[in-house]
Parts: C-alpha cells; sequence; structure tokens
C-alpha cells in the first residue's frame, strides 16, 4: 500500500471504479442471463403449441369416429329396415334415408382418414419441437450456467474489493472523502484520471494550469463532467 496520501486516495479510488465497473458487467451478465430464459421460453412455447395442435388433432379424430361409426350402425339399421318394408313407398323413403347415409358414411370415412394424415403430421412436428427444444434449452443452460459462474466470480472480487477499500478510507482525507462521498451520490465513478490532458470520461480538455496543479496531485474538478480529476 502507497505511504503518499495522494496515492492512498488513489488505491482508494480505483477500488471504487473497479467495483463499478464489476458490478456493470454484472448487469450485462444479468441480461444476457434473462436473453437466454427468454430464448428457451419461446422453445418451450412453439414446443407446447405443436402438443396442443396435436391434442386438438386427436380430439377432432376421435370425434369424427364415433361420427361415422354411428352413421354406419345408422346405416346397417336402416338396411335391416329395409328388407322388412313391404309398402312400395316406405321402402323408397328408406333407400334415399339409406342413400344419404351411405353418402355421410363415405365424407366420415374420408374425414377420418385425413385426421389421420393430420396427426401423423402433427406427431412428427410435436417430436421435432421436443427435440429441438431439448437440445437449444440444454445449450442455453449451458451459456447461463458459465455467465452465472462469471457473476459469482465478480461478486467475489467485489467483496474482496469492498473489505480493501474499507481498510483505505480510514487512511484517506477526511475532505477528500467528504468531496468523493458526496460526487459518488451521483455517478459510479466519482474520481477519475485524466488521460492525454483529457478528462477520462466526458473527454473536455483540460486547461494548461490545471494540468500543472494536477501534476502536483492537486485534485481538481472536471469543468464539463463535474467529477474529480487526478493525474498519477
Amino acid at each position: 500500500m502507497a505511504e503518499n496520501p495522494f496515492y492512498t486516495f488513489i488505491d482508494f479510488v480505483t477500488c471504487n471504479n473497479t467495483i463499478a465497473s464489476l458490478n456493470t458487467q454484472i448487469q450485462t451478465l444479468t441480461q444476457r442471463m434473462q436473453e437466454l430464459d427468454q430464448q428457451c421460453s419461446e422453445y418451450q412455447q412453439k414446443r407446447d403449441a405443436a402438443y396442443e395442435k396435436l391434442e386438438q388433432l386427436q380430439k377432432q379424430q376421435k370425434q369424427k369416429e364415433l361420427e361415422s361409426s354411428d352413421l354406419s350402425q345408422q346405416l346397417k339399421n336402416k338396411r335391416a329396415q329395409l328388407e322388412k318394408v313391404m309398402n312400395p313407398k316406405e321402402y323408397s323413403s328408406l333407400q334415399k334415408e339409406i342413400e344419404h347415409l351411405q353418402k355421410r358414411v363415405e365424407e366420415a370415412d374420408e374425414a377420418v382418414m385425413q385426421l389421420w394424415d393430420d396427426v401423423e403430421q402433427a406427431t412428427k412436428a410435436y417430436h421435432d419441437a421436443q427435440q429441438t427444444c431439448r437440445d437449444a434449452c440444454e445449450k442455453l443452460q449451458q451459456e447461463k450456467d458459465q455467465l452465472e459462474q462469471q457473476k459469482q466470480e465478480h461478486q467475489t472480487r467485489i467483496e474482496q474489493l469492498e473489505h480493501q477499500q474499507a481498510q483505505l478510507r480510514t487512511q484517506v482525507r477526511q475532505e477528500w472523502l467528504d468531496a468523493f462521498d458526496q460526487k459518488r451520490k451521483h455517478v459510479d465513478n466519482p474520481v477519475v484520471p485524466v488521460e492525454h490532458n483529457v478528462c477520462s470520461v466526458c473527454y473536455f480538455t483540460i486547461p494548461k494550469n490545471e494540468l500543472r496543479q494536477l501534476e502536483r496531485h492537486v485534485i481538481r474538478t472536471c469543468p464539463s463532467c463535474y467529477r474529480l480529476l487526478y493525474i498519477v
């Protein structure tokens, strides 16, 4: 640790700025993890939609099969009834009913066959969506696990830096701490270095007379962003 009060303050500030940077990185990682969850959710929604469509078609298929079976039974009953009819008028009427039922049975059977094909295609689509969802979500989870590990590493580093910063705080001049704390209420990085004669945050060109004071390790305020400035 540097014995010069100025360098102690800079060490203190460096800890703060590193913590702020790590917190920003954690926010970015968290946002990415939320995006991964959303992507996985979208795959799950597609899978569920495919399953719902399959269930709907299977239900329609059962209903149509029951309808076809009922029509076939009606047709069978009418034919049996036709064999017993003696009245020509009644016979003709039954014959027309039988022809109509026969047509409805054929239509129902055709619909059943079409639904069989639809169910088969929907089953394949569901299995494909299920496999795609499984593979995609596993891959997304792997990335999420890696990001979570990075978050934990950043958090551990932040805890170490916060402990170090607390120790340094006891050695920093009170007037510098007061200025730091006041500006810290408004920005995460209230003290920043001057690089190439400009503020490293807002890139304001620092006047020469201010630079001379900064070179003598006098803390100055940026006229543009109002952060505290220093030169090492």
